[in-house]
């Protein structure tokens, strides 16, 4: 094999004789200056940026193509929320399968127990039912868990109830019946009311309105036992806030958290007395009485406290005079009784005289500027009405409105909204 061959570039020392002749050292340099003469490149001159290419023109260069496993980016760890899952935390809704034990009997199980009963057989009943056979199983386990004693075992007749058992299929088909009973009587009272209704009328509005609300009560509901207690307005405010009458008939609106007040209508107040006047007194002229007038009368009027004294004492305070009190009493015939006997002067709504007054028993006047209160529907704010009582409260809208529109209610007129 021949010896490799040395490149000439690594040889340090002499060159050895070989036969040829070597080249002078001129002539070497001259060869190498030549051919470094023939293969200079010249230089380039500097491109103008007139002369450059557009983008487009210019040949794209290769890319290096893509390996065909992609790089995958580390994926950052899930955070660990250290707290309890949530079943543990929140009870499922809607749970299909109950939990065994712990949860109490409830109607449901009942009804699925005497159907299993009835039927002698759980897959039977889950026909019946439409309940799975596992979840109806579990139900019954649910029901002996709680109770502690078995409820069912099996025979070749099919499923019957131990002594447990029987006891309980009585007391639940008698608390399913008395449930649907209860159904029955709810669903009842929202078609046809029923039941006790409590009404306060002050003595006033109770001849007006007594006899007309109760027919129509027997007429329109005849379940629904209608009681009327009679009495001055600040008692049946007094009755409302103790909760002995359901609904009441007040003049104004009550400022009472606890009680709930409607605004029905608006009547005119009336200065009546007797055909003749009073010893050492003149009637006044014509049918109207000035307010200013007014208090230069003996007057006899509720005591102190009672709506109408304060609604007058309030009034005559704003025009700056002071009304003259000769008696105080607390009852409407009283008052008419005592001006009948020409001992004064008294003020009340138009329609509590007006039979009186048709009748020449009494004169009456009206007062410039017009005296006029509201009387407004009052119930309990703290606890809905039943559905009697909302019967009869409408029975008092409809009841009111026939008597104003008909006239029966003297000098009276309904407020807008009803």
């Amino acid at each position: 094999m021949p010896p490799p061959r040395v490149p000439s570039a690594v040889l340090r020392g002499p060159l050895q004789p070989t036969g040829r002749s070597t080249p002078s050292r001129a002539s070497r340099e001259s060869r190498s200056a030549g051919s470094r003469r023939e293969t200079a490149v010249p230089p380039v001159p500097p491109v103008q940026a007139a002369q450059r290419q557009p983008r487009s023109s210019r040949p794209r260069a290769r890319r290096r193509p893509r390996r065909h496993a992609a790089r995958r980016r580390p994926q950052r760890p899930a955070l660990a929320l250290a707290c309890p899952p949530l079943p543990a935390i929140l009870p499922r809704v809607g749970r299909s399968r109950p939990r065994l034990g712990g949860t109490g009997v409830d109607l449901r199980q009942l009804r699925y127990f005497v159907a299993i009963v009835q039927c002698g057989s759980i897959s039977r009943a889950s026909l019946q039912l439409n309940i799975a056979q596992p979840a109806l199983s579990l139900h019954i386990r649910n029901m002996e868990a709680d109770l502690g004693l078995p409820l069912l075992f099996r025979t070749p007749q099919g499923v019957q109830p131990t002594e447990a058992g029987a006891i309980l299929l009585r007391n639940a088909r008698l608390i399913i019946e008395q449930f649907e009973v209860a159904q029955r009587e709810i669903r009842g009272s929202a078609a046809e009311p029923s039941g006790e209704v409590r009404l306060g009328l002050p003595s006033s509005i109770s001849p007006l309105l007594g006899v007309p609300l109760v027919l129509a009560a027997r007429e329109r509901f005849p379940k629904v036992t209608l009681r009327i207690a009679e009495a001055m307005s600040g008692y049946v405010l007094d009755w409302l806030r103790q909760g002995r009458v359901d609904l009441g008939l007040l003049y104004g609106l009550p400022e009472d958290r606890d009680l709930r007040a409607n605004a029905l209508l608006v009547e005119t107040l009336v200065v009546f007395g007797a055909p003749e006047p009073p010893d050492g007194l003149r009637h006044p002229e014509g049918g109207t009485l000035p307010f200013a007038e007014l208090a230069a009368l003996p007057l006899i009027l509720p005591s102190p406290g009672h709506g109408l004294r304060d609604l007058l004492d309030a009034a005559a305070a704003a025009r700056g005079v002071r009304l003259a009190t000769a008696i105080d009493i607390d009852a409407y015939g009283a008052i008419k009784q005592l001006v009948g006997r020409r001992l004064g002067y008294s003020i009340l709504p138009g329609h509590a005289v007006r039979h009186e007054v048709e009748d020449g028993r009494l004169r009456a006047w009206t007062v410039d500027p017009p005296l006029t209160r509201m009387v407004a529907l009052v119930q309990p704010a703290d606890r809905p009405p039943t559905g009697a009582a909302k019967a009869v409260e409408g029975l008092c809208r409809a009841t009111l409105r026939d008597l104003v529109q008909s006239g029966d209610w003297h000098m009276a007129r309904m407020r807008n909204s009803e």
